[in-house]
């Protein structure tokens, strides 16, 4: 029966699904997977849907028909966000610990529960969180501009009240919990790169203007990986952080967390990761890597 997204829902068939069924093998003949999505563009549901659900997810009309903007074409400036699923090569970017976590993600949010079935701490037993500073000042500045630069003529409010964009802020998701703090403190910093990016399209000299005037979107939120389960923006930019000569990914490569940072944005998803790194790790970061490049 079509109903909300599998990818709208949680990491189906796995998880809690899977807790409740496994005990009662006779009862997996009553499971029905949810499958058709309400939620991303194509482009976007494309990979998670063959990755993950072996192409059963279909896209409902609503968002085969959903534009990423609704001018075109395009300033030449802007031409590289014109696809709906981007993938942001950060080879300069590395992977740094930093503090000590009781876990090595985000926690959760009040109210929302992590992934179900799967445990904190990642799988090469790490205990401290890692950052990757590039990546964070990446993200922070791309999810503060981006609606505005899709948004037509950038009248980003003009867009929200008619419906064409940005009905929901940007959202900035991270694997671990150090991230998450090094994003927030870019928008802290009246010297990031986050900070000129707004200021300058404010109209320079320094000052922002109120939110809700023309070219100001709400300021994105910055969360983990599993706090954000269960919600959803119109932009995503996601943080894979990990960045090494060894391939190590953790439990980034976790197939039901990737699949929830996948399946979260409607209208644009941007991975910002290093691809020598999530190539060498192989399996579905790997896949991820290769769909980007034949794209």
């Amino acid at each position: 029966a079509a109903a909300a997204a599998a990818a709208g829902a949680s990491s189906l068939p796995s998880a809690a699904s899977a807790r409740l069924t496994s005990p009662a093998p006779g009862l997996r003949e009553w499971y029905t997977l949810l499958d058709t999505q309400y939620r991303m563009h194509p482009d976007i549901s494309a990979f998670p849907s063959a990755r993950f659900y072996a192409g059963a997810v279909r896209d409902a009309d609503a968002v085969k028909n959903r534009r990423l903007a609704r001018l075109f074409p395009m300033a030449p400036p802007n031409e590289w966000i014109r696809s709906p699923f981007l993938f942001v090569d950060v080879a300069s970017g590395r992977e740094e610990r930093a503090g000590t976590e009781r876990s090595a993600i985000a926690g959760p949010e009040p109210g929302i529960a992590p992934v179900p079935g799967i445990a904190l701490g990642g799988p090469d037993g790490a205990s401290l969180s890692l950052a990757n500073a590039a990546e964070a000042e990446l993200a922070a500045a791309l999810a503060a501009t981006l609606p505005r630069t899709l948004a037509p003529d950038g009248d980003v409010a003009s867009a929200q009240r008619d419906g064409t964009f940005c009905a929901t802020p940007g959202a900035i998701i991270a694997f671990y919990a150090e991230q998450v703090r090094r994003v927030r403190r870019e928008y802290d910093d009246e010297t990031s790169l986050a900070s000129r990016v707004v200021s300058n399209g404010d109209g320079g000299g320094g000052r922002s203007r109120d939110i809700g005037t023309v070219h100001r979107a709400p300021r994105p939120g910055v969360h983990s990986v599993d706090s954000f389960q269960g919600s959803e923006a119109d932009v995503v930019v996601l943080s894979a952080v990990r960045a090494n000569e060894r391939g190590a990914a953790g439990f980034t490569s976790d197939a039901r967390r990737l699949n929830v940072a996948l399946t979260r944005a409607r209208q644009l998803c941007v991975v910002l990761g290093n691809a020598s790194t999530l190539s060498r790790s192989g399996g579905d970061l790997g896949a991820l890597v290769e769909e980007a490049r034949r794209r």
